[in-house]
């Protein structure tokens, strides 16, 4: 049910989409949201098959998407569509490969989303908080996985499902940190024209 946290989040960035800058590719990232929620709630609900690779390869391609978004002018969109098939196609052919694939996409868009906002000293505020979001997402993943000390089948109130809550809120702050930042970089890239004296 926690599952639908991305959907929500997702859902929420394509109507807001045209309030924020650069809403094509806002719109592209809530869309993969929604995937997102639905591949989970497939895999953490009714479990049919090719659930797990719905799972993986909707995560796979919002992280890849996020990592190219990141740096522009580093990566083509090629660089994204192509990085994206091989992610999804190793997964196809080979589920176990999923935790390695998984943690280079989002080791990579985590990276290059720390260096955009980090070189913005109006976006650090934002990039920090997005950060202890992020950390404590992870903790309660790792703390909630099967197995982990967190890990009660029996209890209501489950730490991956905030894993999930969380992780769905620290993204659509990334999303629209992203739109926000692609505008001011545009300004600051901007040529200025020098006042000519006579």
């Amino acid at each position: 049910m926690s599952s639908l946290a991305y959907v929500v989040a997702g859902l929420v960035l394509v109507v807001l989409r045209r309030r924020l800058p650069d809403s094509g590719r806002v719109a592209v990232a809530g869309g993969l949201l929604v995937a997102v929620g639905v591949g989970s709630s497939l895999y953490h609900g009714p479990a049919p098959p090719g659930a797990q690779f719905a799972h993986d390869a909707t995560i796979g391609a919002l992280l890849g998407f996020l990592a190219w978004w990141s740096a522009p002018g580093l990566f083509s969109r090629w660089w994204w569509l192509v990085g994206a098939g091989a992610g999804i196609a190793a997964l196809g052919i080979a589920p176990a490969t999923s935790g390695p694939v998984l943690a280079l996409a989002g080791a990579t868009a985590a990276a290059a989303f720390v260096v955009r906002l980090g070189r913005l000293p109006e976006a650090r505020v934002r990039l920090a908080a997005i950060v202890l979001v992020a950390v404590a997402t992870g903790a309660a993943a790792t703390l909630g996985s099967t197995d982990g000390p967190w890990c009660d089948p029996d209890s209501p109130l489950q730490a991956h499902a905030a894993w999930h809550v969380s992780s769905a809120a620290a993204l659509t702050l990334a999303v629209t940190s992203l739109a926000t930042t692609q505008r001011r970089s545009r300004h600051r890239g901007a040529s200025v024209p020098h006042e000519v004296k006579g």
